[in-house]
Formats: C-alpha cells, sequence, structure tokens
C-alpha cells in the first residue's frame, strides 16, 4: 500500500540541516511541505533540489506555523502527516517501523509516539533524562500542535502507538547560536510561568504522551512550587547526578549545566527582574511583559 504520509518542517535559515533532513525522510513520506519563516540563506535553493512544497508563512509562534502547514496537509487529503525540525534526522530503522505500523492500515492507533535522543557535540546523551517521547507522526484529522506561547506538544485523539526506534537531535551550530536560542526561548518561558494553569489545560479528548503528561505534572506541582532560583541548583543536581548526567562525560556536563542550571537560573532572573519592574510602576504582569522582555504578547496563548 502507498504511504500516505507529508512532512512537515519548519524552517528560518537552516542551510546547515535542511538537505540532511530532507534525505533522512526520502521513501517515507510522499510530499514534503517546508513553511519558512523569512531564510535569506540558501534554504530555498536547497529545497528547491528536491521538489518540496516551499511556502513563506510570517512567524508568529512556533504553533501557528505548523499548524499553517497542517491546514495545508488536510486540504491535500494525506491521511497522515509527520512532524519533524530540520535539525532533526530519522535513520533507515525508524522509517521501516513507522511504515509497517501504518501499512497494516488496522485503524487501532492515530498517533506514533518516538523517542528523542539528543547529539550533543557529536554525542548522543543517554543519561540525564536528555532522552524525550514525542508524537511526531499522527492522522492529519485527529491531531494538532497547541497553541502556546511555549513547549508545544502535538496532541492527538485516540490511541498512541509507541515505538522502538529513535530519531535524532542533532544540531550542527555552534554554542553561540544555542545559547542565543535560548536566551530568547527564556523569555518565552518566563510568560508560560506567569500563565502556566491558563495555558495547560486539562484535555480528556485529545491527548499528550505518557512522559509529556508526566513531566508537566512535575513542572506544576514540584519545580514551580520549589524556591525561585534555588530550583535550578536542584534541578541540575537531580538531571545530573540522580539521572546519571555524569556518564555522559564532558559533553553531558556541558549539556546538563546549560540546559538544567544556567538556561532554568535565567528563567527565574527574568522573572524576578519583570516581577520587580510590574511592581515599580505599577503595572500589571501582562503589560511589563514588553518593555521587561521585548515580546509582543497576546493574551490568546
Amino acid at each position: 500500500m502507498e504511504n500516505k504520509i507529508a512532512a512537515i518542517v519548519l524552517t528560518k535559515n537552516e542551510e546547515l540541516h535542511i538537505e540532511r533532513c530532507l534525505k533522512s525522510i526520502e521513501n517515507l513520506v510522499s510530499e514534503i511541505y517546508v513553511i519558512d519563516s523569512g531564510s535569506n540563506d540558501k534554504t530555498q535553493h536547497i529545497c528547491k533540489r528536491y521538489d518540496v512544497k516551499f511556502f513563506f508563512n510570517k512567524f508568529i509562534s512556533h504553533p501557528e506555523q505548523f499548524n499553517y502547514g497542517l491546514n495545508l496537509v488536510r486540504k491535500a487529503n494525506f491521511q497522515w502527516v509527520l512532524k519533524i525540525d530540520a535539525d532533526e534526522v530519522f535513520t533507515p530503522t525508524l522509517k521501516k517501523e513507522i511504515s509497517q505500523i501504518i501499512n497494516k492500515n488496522d485503524n487501532k492507533y492515530n498517533g506514533l509516539a518516538i523517542r528523542r535522543k539528543v547529539i550533543f557535540q557529536g554525542k548522543i546523551l543517554n543519561f540525564g533524562g536528555v532522552t524525550t517521547t514525542q508524537l511526531r507522526v499522527f492522522k492529519s484529522d485527529k491531531g494538532f500542535c497547541e497553541n502556546i506561547f511555549m513547549d508545544e506538544h502535538i496532541k492527538v485523539k485516540g490511541r498512541i502507538k509507541y515505538l522502538k526506534e529513535p530519531f535524532f537531535d542533532y544540531s550542527l551550530k555552534s554554542i553561540n547560536w544555542w545559547i542565543e536560542k535560548h536566551n530568547l526561548y527564556s523569555n518565552k518561558e518566563v510568560i508560560n510561568m506567569l500563565f502556566y494553569n491558563k495555558n495547560y489545560k486539562n484535555d480528556k479528548e485529545y491527548r499528550l504522551t505518557n512522559l509529556n503528561r508526566l513531566t508537566r505534572f512535575l513542572k506544576k506541582n514540584v519545580y514551580l512550587k520549589a524556591p525561585i532560583i534555588i530550583r535550578a541548583f536542584l534541578i541540575f543536581f537531580f538531571k545530573y547526578f540522580f539521572l546519571l548526567g555524569f556518564l555522559d562525560g564532558r559533553q553531558g556536563l556541558i549539556y546538563s549545566f546549560l540546559q538544567s542550571f544556567w538556561y532554568r537560573f535565567l528563567v527565574d532572573v527574568k522573572f524576578l527582574e519583570l516581577k520587580d519592574f510590574s511592581k515599580k510602576n505599577k503595572l500589571p504582569f501582562k503589560d511589563a511583559i514588553k518593555p521587561v522582555l521585548g515580546i509582543e504578547f497576546d493574551e490568546k496563548y
């Protein structure tokens, strides 16, 4: 049976990764939709060589970009959709596993959850809680990307199948780029903290993966209730020592420090800055977001 899968890739200046990404999903998908938000490098030129459908859409948020692509896939009547980032790679064994499940066509599952393994500075990180499970393949009429400001995931209506084979998140960009990206992410995470209960509503009809649900439960009921600033130390200690991040050597130390300590510490510092600015200027938090974080905040998130 012919695979009826369309892939959606979000891009902006991804000439370093996009060809590797496109090659990795060859012979799995029937069509690739690249949703670009204004690349000024060779991204579009490379995509043309692979006969993908290339669309420009003004960037508002990652969920809106992906759901824009999802609507295009639905209009083209693809039954399944695959979400992959430009710096990610699907292996031949993973593609085979996906194809076998979809081609059975028994309608048991509406979503496929896949383990995401991170390759950092050339090393696969196996410890420290780095590996996650994400919904990356789903029936186009049964799922969507939740429209929240940060930490968005695919939700699906119906049963989820958990696959054995992983995919790999392998960025070839520099640490300087990583720090700049996470500095921007930290602004969004501050907003997430402010509106956490509003953003993450329980939805009985549409589901996340088991790990995503557990992570959000722990974040809401443990992490966000821990003392601010101190909790960055606690999560680093938990991931690096209790979850054995130290077993990944030098790369494990760098990744754990940057992701679990530096990033979370930065979020808390910015939160305190926003709180102080709001109090000093007698403004509600939402009105202090732009002058402090430089973000146009839309309350719909």
